[in-house]
């Protein structure tokens, strides 16, 4: 698209609202652009009409301002987005025609200041990791490509004093540590206690993680296919097996966050794979199975019956990921 094409778009404009697209129905909302960090969700983003006739926005926190043609293109490709650019107004204006809807977080209480960027390289990649990575089909490459790492009483009791957590039963466990990245920042850390046999004391939030997905950088405003599965070890797997546009909720099968869905608007397929759950549990994962592929404008997949999750039926079937590259098609 040449500058002149893109000037003479820009009057599209003027068909469009802002306030329609964010649903707003307030004078102030809390700034929905993804690089804008919020502590306390102050409302801070505004919009107006000028005297041409059609809608801008300013965000007094973070100082981003445009009209709905730039709206988009924030949203979509963040700080990269370049209003100058024909290239990157072309391909908001593509987003703005299809109709896609934005939704601005909602106010909440204040949230913790979040992690340390350096807190993650506190668990350096350990021998029980790795042999219990490699029982579920992880090599030790793979495990330290995301980051993975081993928590025990050597490097975890002093980080977690005051946590609420029993000294004596945290000293004798042994936890793989997977953190999760947004933009370069750090966000969360999961432990997965690799000792537990049973679903108690299983997994745990390092104090002051947020939700998010684990593999973000792997799926952010690609247009290739994108796999969105139930968890970090079903994402390291078909990662390692080549398809490395994958990426999972790191907060449990409920979570999901609306503005996860603009990250994956430009991938031309999307599926969510879910796991054949116990009965007791399955229409209530079913609904949040619902809600991820809304989320992400997805299809719904699931392995073959006889195989629980991803992991069992890559271990147990070498023709899987065919059949998984077969649903992107």
């Amino acid at each position: 698209m040449s500058t002149r094409d893109a000037q003479s778009l820009r009057s599209l404009r003027n068909l469009y609202s802002i306030k329609a697209i964010l649903e707003m129905d307030k004078k102030v909302i809390v700034c929905p652009l993804p690089y804008h960090a919020h502590v306390n969700h102050t409302p801070s983003f505004s919009v107006y009409s000028n005297r041409e006739g059609y809608e801008k926005f300013l965000c007094h926190g973070c100082g981003t301002e445009g009209d709905v043609i730039d709206l988009i293109g924030f949203m979509v490709l963040g700080r990269d987005y370049n209003p100058s650019s024909p290239k990157d107004v072309g391909r908001a204006i593509e987003m703005l025609i299809k109709g896609y809807k934005l939704s601005p977080p909602e106010l909440s209480r204040p949230k913790p200041r979040g992690l340390s960027y350096e807190l993650w390289k506190a668990f350096p990649l350990g021998d029980q990791v790795i042999s219990y990575g490699g029982n579920r089909g992880l090599t030790a490459e793979t495990l330290q490509a995301f980051g993975v790492g081993q928590a025990d009483k050597s490097n975890l009791y002093d980080l977690l004093k005051g946590a609420g957590l029993d000294p004596a039963w945290l000293s004798s466990q042994v936890f793989m540590t997977m953190p999760t990245f947004h933009h370069g920042k750090l966000i969360g850390i999961k432990l997965r206690n690799i000792k537990s046999s049973g679903k108690r004391n299983r997994f745990f939030q390092f104090p002051g993680s947020s939700p998010g997905l684990f593999g973000m950088g792997n799926i952010y405003n690609t247009s290739e296919p994108i796999v969105i599965v139930k968890g970090e070890i079903s994402t390291m797997n078909l990662w390692q097996r080549g398809l490395i546009h994958t990426a999972a909720p790191n907060c449990g099968e409920a979570m999901v966050d609306s503005a996860w869905g603009i990250w994956t608007s430009w991938s031309k397929k999307v599926i969510v794979i879910g796991d054949n759950d116990p009965e007791q549990i399955k229409n209530q994962l079913s609904k949040a199975y619902l809600k991820r592929c809304e989320t992400f404008r997805a299809d719904l997949r699931f392995p073959p019956e006889k195989y629980h999750d991803v992991d069992d039926w890559l271990l147990g079937d070498p023709g899987a990921i065919d059949e998984i590259q077969g649903w992107l098609l």
